[in-house]
Order: structure tokens, then sequence, then C-alpha cells
């Protein structure tokens, strides 16, 4: 920048110094011109010398001044490097201080993480230990519980086999039997009439559609006998169309034959002597004409029209084979369907029996785990102390690296600093001489640049001329263009018509197309809601399922009655379950206490068992002390005698008592295993209860949903289909018959909403504005206004018809509620309402 900045100076150094010398030259000239006629041309010669010598003395100057400017500027470039210089150093003093500064807080911080992490690591160790304690206990919990699980989960898989074995052997249901079934109740039906019902409704409208797709195939195969008979009339008529085409020949050769007879008779002595009998051949010929023609056009007539059928039958000939294929279409998609569904439903059962034989091997792992937890923990502890003591030499080791690597960069920092000062120095030296060799070789280039431009004004004389014939050309080709141009718009107009043709049957097959992709869309949107049906109805099975087996477990651990009561409720007993599920529970609540109560008694009779194992080892023992202490005796013979008599009495009355304490075990043993088998029966019995209390209840949710949307539905269209007349009629029914209930109000304002009129009474009595006595006057003045009075409601007509209004609401939403908590029911006063105020809602 500094060089460039330079090269300009010069350059108008230079421009400004020519133009002063050339003015004094004018100046010298002009004065010497009045005295050029007394002067000699020796003055001339020396004044021009002069002025040379001038020139020479004023470019060294501008060069030695030049060169001075330029060390100023190196000189105050270099001053500022030095100040550069001066702040770096600061600055990277500072940051030396601030660095030992960190150094230290650093080595303060590892001191104190030292003492916290051994203090931490002593706190872990001892919660460590607690956490093992308390880990063992509950494994040993869990292993029980997971082995009556299993127990559990077996009886339950078999049990789901039979369900699955049932259901499929009942699933076909006819008519009537469906119809029976629907008029029974839902609790009094089993599970398979449940899902025999459900099957025959999912089943009935495709049954319905086969049996019209058949109908529409027996149609359009007499349609396809008929365009055959049709058919085969054409091609009866096809030889006569024939005979036609045989009879026009031969009439072209008879007119061909007439107009050579007319060249003949042109001829004179042939008209005298043949005129009559020409004349007869012309009248036979004409007649044979006249005939032919007329045979001709009935030909004609009959050809058009029989090409006019052939085409129509081949227009319903292809209409009937395309709707062919399409029934064949829709009859493979259907067969289709039943086969994925079957399919699918044989998929979901393998499934079922794979997803359990996983769940057997995640049992069996999560024991292996287990017990490779508890052995690997400690592995795991002492790894973590080794690790951590070696980090905390790596800690130390690597701070020291580090403060060794910064002095090492400071050093480095300050060397690199000098050495780029050195460098910048060379570098403006250098530029200042290649600003000089810059400057001649600006110069030669300005010289070189006249004659280029000289040059230049030659070649764009000669390029002017060139482009003026160019011109001339183009304007020539321009109007040879413009007649291509018309041709080609005639062309283009031509093209566009075609374009259009072709655009419209795009359209057409572009519609066709849509329809066709609308219809697969809607297929795979169908058969996609049916797979997240279904997937949904599976989760919320086996969320059931698991639900009701943690239920029953802890209501089982319960002792008292009150307690399991307590669990049960807390989980929704006697919410959204009827009264024969309750039964069951209840059911299932005691055979788990059942099988508690025994397998304490079992832990009983064991510690009793072993108790008098011990007690038969230690007379044993004593027997062997007794015999060995007899023989060691030396005592007389008779004592002896009666020692031994009685020793073996005693050992006999033992060996009795031991035989009957083996007895008195094996029985111990054949209750114990007859207890088990109990439990085992009492658990089986409990799995079956609850997977059919599961079932059941997954069956009355579905229902109830579906009575829900057809409810709602059946209130939507009735109320699309009211007039304003009955809209009045029922709100006015609901007002007097339940006016003291919200409900009645909401629904009364739900029914006058749509009507025209100037204010909505219902609503004005639910804000207060209006008592009800007065809305109800109001509506009955609008119903007189509307009907005759002969025809007019009288309040108990009103209010039987608000009854009527009402109950079936209410039993609907009481159907849909089941067994749940209802909301406590909202009455008013009656005082209030004969008093014209607002009334007051109540709540029992």
């Amino acid at each position: 920048m500094d060089a460039a900045g330079d090269e300009a100076q010069l350059e108008n150094s230079i421009a400004s110094s020519i133009p002063t010398d050339l003015s004094i030259s004018e100046i010298s000239d002009l004065k010497v011109q009045p005295s050029l006629s007394t002067k000699k041309s020796s003055i001339l010669k020396t004044k021009k010398q002069q002025q040379k010598e001038k020139d020479k003395i004023s470019k060294q100057l501008l060069e030695k001044k030049q060169l001075e400017h330029d060390l100023q500027l190196v000189r105050i470039e270099l001053n500022q490097k030095d100040y550069l210089l001066e702040n770096l150093k600061t600055e990277y003093k500072m940051k030396i201080e601030d660095l030992e500064e960190k150094l230290t807080q650093y080595k303060q911080q590892k001191k104190f993480l030292i003492a916290k992490t051994e203090s931490q690591l002593a706190l872990q160790q001892d919660e460590s230990k607690r956490k093992q304690e308390r880990l063992q206990a509950d494994l040993s919990v869990i292993k029980v519980k997971l082995r009556e699980l299993e127990s559990q989960n077996d009886k339950l898989t078999s049990k789901s086999l039979d369900v699955k074995q049932q259901l499929k052997e009942h699933v076909d249901v006819s008519e009537e039997v469906y119809y029976e079934l629907r008029g029974s109740a839902d609790e009094m039906l089993s599970v398979k009439d449940l899902v025999a019902m459900r099957i025959f409704e999912a089943l009935r409208p495709y049954k319905i559609e086969l049996d019209e797709v058949k109908a529409r195939c027996e149609r359009l195969s007499t349609n396809l006998t008929e365009s055959e008979d049709r058919a085969n009339l054409l091609k009866q008529v096809f030889p006569t169309l024939q005979q036609n085409s045989v009879t026009q020949i031969k009439l072209t050769r008879l007119i061909t034959e007439t107009q050579e007879l007319e060249a003949k008779a042109s001829s004179k002595d042939y008209r005298i002597n043949n005129y009559d009998r020409v004349n007869k051949e012309r009248d036979d010929l004409e007649k044979q004409v006249t005939e032919l023609k007329d045979r001709n056009t009935v030909l004609e007539r009959d050809f058009t029209a029989t090409a006019r059928d052939k085409k129509h039958y081949e227009q319903e000939f292809s209409s009937t084979k395309s709707a062919l294929t399409l029934i064949n279409q829709d009859k493979d998609y259907l067969t289709r369907q039943v086969c994925e569904l079957t399919n699918k439903l044989a998929y979901s059962e393998e499934r079922l029996q794979r997803l359990t034989a996983e769940v057997d091997e995640v049992k069996r792992a999560r024991e292996e785990l287990f017990e490779k937890y508890v052995s690997s923990r400690d592995q795991y502890k002492t790894q973590y102390e080794q690790q951590l003591q070696a980090e905390l030499k790596m800690m130390s080791a690597s701070t020291q690296e580090e403060v060794e690597k910064l002095r090492s960069t400071t050093k480095a920092m300050y060397e690199m600093e000098a050495r780029s000062l050195r460098e910048s120095r060379d570098m403006a030296i250098a530029e200042r001489d290649k600003a000089l060799a810059q400057e001649a070789d600006l110069q030669t280039k300005y010289h070189k640049l006249n004659d280029e431009y000289r040059q230049d004004k030659v070649n764009s004389d000669t390029q002017l001329s060139e482009l003026r014939s160019q011109v001339k050309m183009a304007e020539y080709e321009k109007s040879r263009v413009q007649l291509l141009q018309e041709e080609t718009s005639k062309s283009v107009k031509e093209f566009q018509v075609e374009n259009e043709k072709l655009l419209k049957k795009l359209e057409v097959a572009n519609k066709e197309y849509y329809s066709m992709e609308m219809r697969f869309s809607r297929k795979c949107s169908d058969s996609e809601s049916k797979i997240s049906e279904y997937q949904t109805r599976l989760q919320a099975y086996e969320n059931i399922e698991k639900e009701l087996d943690e239920v029953i477990m802890q209501a089982a651990e319960v002792d008292t009655d009150d307690g399991a009561e307590k669990v049960m409720l807390s989980y929704g007993y006697g919410a959204s379950i009827p009264s024969s599920s309750q039964r069951r529970m209840k059911q299932s609540v005691h055979l788990a206490r059942r099988c508690l109560a025994l397998e304490r008694q079992m832990v009983g009779d064991k510690r009793q068992i072993k108790e008098l194992e011990s007690a038969v080892f230690n007379l044993k023992e004593e027997l062997a002390g007794a015999n060995e202490k007899l023989d060691t005796a030396e005592q007389p013979y008779s004592y002896i005698l009666n020692k031994t008599k009685e020793l073996e009495d005693s050992n006999r009355q033992l060996k009795k008592a031991n035989h009957c304490m083996e007895k008195e075990l094996k029985i111990a043993k054949e209750k114990c295993v007859e207890k088990s088998a109990e439990i085992q029966n009492l658990l089986r019995d409990m799995e079956r209860s609850s997977s059919h209390l599961d079932e059941i209840n997954m069956m009355k949710d579905q229902l109830r949903r579906v009575l829900s949307k057809r409810t709602l539905a059946k209130k939507e269209r009735l109320m699309g289909e009211m007039s304003d007349k009955e809209r009045i009629q029922r709100s006015r029914g609901l007002l007097a018959a339940e006016g003291d209930s919200e409900k009645a109000l909401l629904q009364a304002e739900q029914y006058l909403r749509p009507v025209n009129l100037p204010f909505n009474p219902a609503t004005q009595v639910l804000s207060g504005e209006r008592s009800l006595q007065d809305a109800i006057s109001y509506l009955d003045t609008v119903i007189l206004a509307q009907s005759p009075p002969s025809r007019l409601p009288s309040t108990a007509t009103g209010r039987s018809l608000g009854k009527s209004l009402s109950h079936p609401i209410r039993s609907i939403s009481e159907d849909l509620s089941g067994d749940q908590h209802q909301p406590a029911p909202i009455s008013m006063n009656r005082k209030t309402v004969q008093k014209g105020r607002r009334p007051a809602l109540k709540k029992h």
C-alpha cells in the first residue's frame, strides 16, 4: 500500500512539473518574438541549453525530496512498531502473572478436591454396604415372587390356548343365532358368544358385497351372451354385403358398355339400321339400372345400419370386458384381504407363543443377571478405587506438564516477535528499492502506451467501416427472418390446436388415474385403521392383565379383609367392574390368602420335622455312649445282666418311638405334597377367573364405546331433522318436567339454539336474568303463535314429553358409565322457582 502511494505521488509531481516548464518556454518565446529581427541565433542556442540544465536540476531535486519523504515514512513506521512491541511485552507480563495466580488457585482446589473425594469415598463405601444388604434381602423376595409368577404365567398360557381353541371351533354363527344373542344382555353372554357376534357383524358387509358382486357377474355374463348373439347376426349379414359389392362391380361394367354403345350409335348408318333394337336395349338397360340403383340404396342402408350396430356392440363388449376385469380385480382384492387377515391372525397367535417363550427366557436371564450383578459389583468396586488413585496421579502429572508448556510457549512467543520485527524492517527496505524500479518501468510503459493509442485509432477506423457493412447485411437477414417467423407462427397455431386436443385427452386420463389412486388410498387407509385398532386392543388386553395380576398379589399380601378392600378400591374395585367381576375378584383374593396360609403351615411343619430329627440324632448318640460305658465298667455279672436288660428295654422303646416318628414324618411329607397340589389348583382357579375378567371387561368397554358413538350420532341426526316447532315444544317439556336440573336447562338451550328467537330463555334462566316460569310462559306464547289453539300442548303432555326426552338420554349415560362413580345430581329449590328468582343449585 505504501509503495503504491509513493508511485502516485511521483506521477503527480511529474505531471505538475511538465506543464510548468512548457508555460515558461511559451512565455520566453513570446518575449523573444519581437526581438527576433534584432538578435542573433546564438542567443537562442544559449537559452535552449540553459532550459535543458534547469530541467535536469528540477528532476534531481524531485528525486531527492521523494527519497527523503520515503525515509521519514519508514522512520514513522519503525516508531509505531516499537510502541506496539512495548505494549505486547506489558500485556504478556500481565498474562503471566494471571496464569501464576490461577496456578496457585488450582493447586488449592486440587487439595480441597482430594480431601472431598476421600470423604465421599468413605461415605460411598458405607452406603454401598448398606445397599448390598438391602439388595440381597430384596433379591430373596424377588426370587420367591418370580417363581410364583412363573407358575402363574404357565397356567395363564395354558388357559389362553384353551380359549383360542374354543374360539376357533365356534366362530361361525347363523343370522337366527346372532339375533337371539343380540336380544340377550351382555352380562349373560359368554366370551365365545360375544366374539362370535362381533365377527358376524364384521363379516356381514363383506358377505353382502360378495352377493352383489355375484349378481353383477351374472348380469355381465347375460350381457356377454347377448353381445355374442349380435356378433353372430353380423357374421350372417356379412355375405349379403359381399354380394352387394359384386353387384356394384357388374353395374360399373354395364355402364362402361352403355357408353361404348352410345359411341358406336353416333354413326348415322348404325342409327338407321339398328334404331329399334337399340331403343329396346336402352329401355331394358335403363330399367335394369334403376332396379340395381334401388337395390344398391337398400343394401347401403342395411350396411350403414349393420355398421352402426357393430360399433355399438363393440363398445358394449369393451365396456363389459372392462367391467369384468374390474370385478375380477375386486374379487382378487377381497380374497387377498381375507387371506391377509387369516395370515395376520395366525401370525399374531405365533407371536403370542413366541412372546410367552421369550418371557420365560427373560425371567431365567433375569435370575442369572441378579447373580452376576452381586458377583460383579465387588469387582467394579475394587476397579473404581484403583481408577480413582490412577486418575489422581494423572491429574498431578498433567498440571506439572501444563506449567512447563506455558513457560516454553512464552519464550517461543518472544523469539517469534523479534524475528517478525527484523523481517518487517528488511521488507520495508526491499519495498523502497522496488518503488524506484517501478518508476523507471512506468516511464517506458507511458511511451509504449502512446504508440499503442495511435495504432488503436487506425484499427478502430477500419473496424467501423467493416461494422457498417455488417449492419447492412444484418438488415437484409432481418427481413428474411421476418418471413420465416410468419411461416413458423402459422405452424405454431396449428400445433397449439393439436396440443389443446392432446391436453384434453391427458385431462381425461389424469381424472381416471386420480380416481383409481383415491380408491387405492381409501383401501389402504381402511386396512391401516383396522390394523391400528387391533394393535390398541392387544395393548389394552396386555395392560389390563398386568394390572389385575399386580392388584390381586397386593391384596393377597394383606392379612385383614379391610386392608385388602382398600387396596382393591385404590385400583378401581367397584368402579368400572360389574357385580360378577367383583365376586370373582373376592374369590381370587380369598384363594390367594388360603395359599399364603397353607404355605405358612408348610413352613411350620418343616420346622417340627427338623426338631424331631435332631432329637432322634441326640438319642442315638446317648445310646452309643451308654454301650461304651457298659463295655468299660467292671461290676458283678448279675448287675451287668440286669443293666443290659434295662438298656435293651429302653432301646426297644426308643426304636418304637423312632419308628413312630418316621411314620409321622412320612405322613407330614404327604400332607405337604397334598397342600402344594391344592395351592397349585387354587392358583389355576385364580388365573382362570382373572383371564375371564380381563376379556369380559375389554368387551364391555368396546360395547360401551360403540353405544356412546351410536347414541351421539342418533342424537345429532334427530337434532338436525327437527323443525323449529318441535324444538320449542321439546325444550318447553324439558323445562316443565325437569326444570330444577341444570342438565335439562342445558338440553333446552341446545334445542333452542338453531331457532330464530329474539332471545334464548334457557340461557337467561341459567344466567339468572329470567325465572323458570317466565321462560315456560314465553315458550307457550311462541307455540300459540305457531300452532292453532286446538293443538296446544298441555302441561301434563309437556311434562311427559320432557320425561320421554330426558329418560332415554339418562339411560344411555347410565349404560355408558356402567358401575363408575356417578357425579352427585343437582337439584333446585322449588320455592325459589315459584318466587321468580334464579334457582339455587344444590348438590345432594
